[in-house]
C-alpha cells in the first residue's frame, strides 16, 4: 500500500494541474489591457507594432465580464484559454489561447496568430 501512495499522488497532481493553471491565469488576466503587437512569436517579438488610443482597451473583471470599446460580454477560462460567451450563451466558438502573462505583457493566440497586449496602469 505504501508503494501505491506515490502513484496516487502523481495521478491527482496531474489531473489537478489544468485547474491550477486556469486559476493562475485568472488572477493574472484581471485588469485592463491594450493591444500592442500582431503576428508575434512566443517570446513577444512582433512583426507589426500596434498603436492604439486610450479608448481602445480591453478589460477582464473578477466577475467574469469582458469589456471593450464595442463589446460587453461574459468570459470564462478553461484549459488555458479565454472563451467569450456567444449569443446563445455557450462558450464554444470565440476563444484565445493564453500563451503567457508575465511582467505586464500578455500573449494571446487567436487562430494562427499571436497578439501582444500590455497591461494598462492607472495614472
Amino acid at each position: 500500500m505504501k508503494k501505491l501512495y506515490p502513484i496516487i499522488i502523481t495521478v491527482i497532481l496531474a489531473l489537478a494541474l489544468p485547474l491550477c493553471s486556469d486559476s493562475r491565469h485568472a488572477a493574472s488576466l484581471i485588469g485592463t489591457w491594450t493591444w500592442t503587437g500582431d503576428e508575434c512569436d512566443a517570446g513577444g517579438h512582433c512583426k507589426k507594432e500596434i498603436m492604439t488610443d486610450e479608448d481602445n482597451v480591453e478589460t477582464f473583471t473578477r466577475t467574469g465580464l469582458y469589456i471593450s470599446k464595442n463589446i460587453r460580454n461574459k468570459y470564462t477560462l478553461k484549459e488555458g484559454a479565454v472563451y467569450l460567451a456567444s449569443e446563445d450563451g455557450s462558450y464554444d466558438d470565440l476563444y484565445a489561447e493564453i500563451i503567457s502573462i508575465k511582467g505586464g505583457t500578455m500573449l494571446l493566440k487567436f487562430r494562427n496568430t499571436i497578439r501582444r497586449y500590455e497591461r494598462v496602469t492607472k495614472k
